[in-house]
């Protein structure tokens, strides 16, 4: 039976969050729940790997049940960093070979079968490949340890040209939200992380832009910044680990904004809420914080503490691969809505580390 448990933390801060926000709150928690076999009328679900294991394994969430359908073991070295397109009917995930070689699998998200396999050189690295597709999804653009890369047409699988120096070795990719160029995030043996822009039509490299504060070491966490389109094109947002957010502009990367949190914990993990306008920021052991998209200010908070993957469906509900002393590896998901609203936690069996939504599937264990 469930077990209903009052949040001991005050909500208040959720009303000013906008259509993106979370409201009021109450955890239902299913202890030790086990794989779903419940009808659903989802409309996507979302899909997640763990990119510090040596297996490759695609856990499938049902966000509208709450629960886990199951873990599809897929044929393949260590993972990298997935990504859907845009359509949700794909999955694309880097996957270790050899030292020497890696490959995309282009999964089918109805079927979770993988249709093809698109073999690159280079290794998946310690912190996993990383992978960028265009808005339209007519393109895919995978990174190698060179720091090069790759684009596929994704209509046909096949390799169209290799963009040198878009990134480094552990190098966050990204595309413009207009399409039009591409960039690539800059943290290995460097002070200040960057950014590089790739104008896609001229497919050269640009120069690298500077941000942030000097220090030490810039990088951290996966690749030291994450790069994702803001809420319009007016907006670059690099998330920077264990640091914060800066908004750049598109075209000369110049900050137009920044948010550094500077209290106990380290942020982790960002998402961009559906309407575009809120950010929802991962702090370990802490609450996450919701920021405006646009100005990077303090809107409110959400109770998702320890988060290692997140991700945000189309329908405002927050996905959070969380880690607990006591229970270990739990979903958590935070959903849209007026008061009473749940908070449904579940086991995973694997510490997600990237986490995105997809068409639902209709593969079952």
């Amino acid at each position: 039976m469930a077990e209903f448990v009052r949040l001991p933390f005050s909500i208040s801060a959720f009303a000013s969050a906008g259509a993106g926000g979370l409201t009021s709150l109450i955890i239902k928690r299913q202890v030790r729940e086990g794989i779903s076999n419940v009808t659903s009328s989802a409309t996507y679900y979302f899909y997640g790997v763990d990119y510090y294991t040596g297996g490759c394994a695609l856990s499938v969430i049902d966000p509208m049940v709450g629960r886990l359908v199951g873990v599809r073991s897929l044929s393949g070295g260590k993972p990298g960093r997935l990504v859907a397109h845009p359509d949700g009917s794909r999955l694309y995930i880097p996957a270790g070979v050899s030292k020497d070689t890696f490959e995309v699998l282009v999964i089918d998200t109805k079927s979770l079968d993988v249709t093809t396999r698109i073999e690159l050189p280079g290794s998946v690295s310690e912190w996993g490949a990383t992978l960028a597709i265009s808005p339209d999804g007519s393109r895919l653009y995978a990174g190698t340890p060179t720091g090069a890369a790759i684009e596929i047409d994704t209509a046909t699988n096949t390799v169209l040209r290799t963009i040198e120096d878009a990134t480094d070795d552990i190098g966050h990719l990204a595309v413009s939200a207009d399409g039009l160029r591409l960039y690539g995030g800059l943290t290995r043996g460097r002070t200040v992380a960057a950014v590089r822009p790739t104008v896609l039509a001229e497919g050269k490299a640009g120069e690298a832009v500077g941000f942030g504060r000097e220090s030490d070491y810039a990088g951290g966490g996966v690749s030291g910044v994450e790069i994702m389109p803001g809420p319009d094109t007016t907006r670059l947002l690099v998330f920077q680990y264990y640091e914060g957010i800066i908004a750049l502009d598109p075209v000369t990367l110049a900050v137009k904004a920044r948010y550094q949190y500077t209290a106990g914990g380290d942020t982790t993990h960002v998402v961009l809420s559906p309407d575009g306008r809120h950010l929802y920021l991962g702090i370990v052991g802490e609450e996450g914080r919701i920021l405006d998209a646009v100005t990077l200010t303090e809107t409110g908070t959400f109770p998702a503490e320890s988060g290692h993957g997140m991700c945000m469906g189309t329908d405002g509900t927050l996905f959070v691969a969380a880690n607990y002393d006591q229970e270990g590896q739990q979903g958590v998901l935070l959903r849209p809505g007026t008061d009473p609203k749940d908070r449904r936690q579940f086991d995973l069996p694997d510490r997600l580390s990237v986490v995105v939504q997809a068409a639902p599937t209709a593969w079952r264990p």
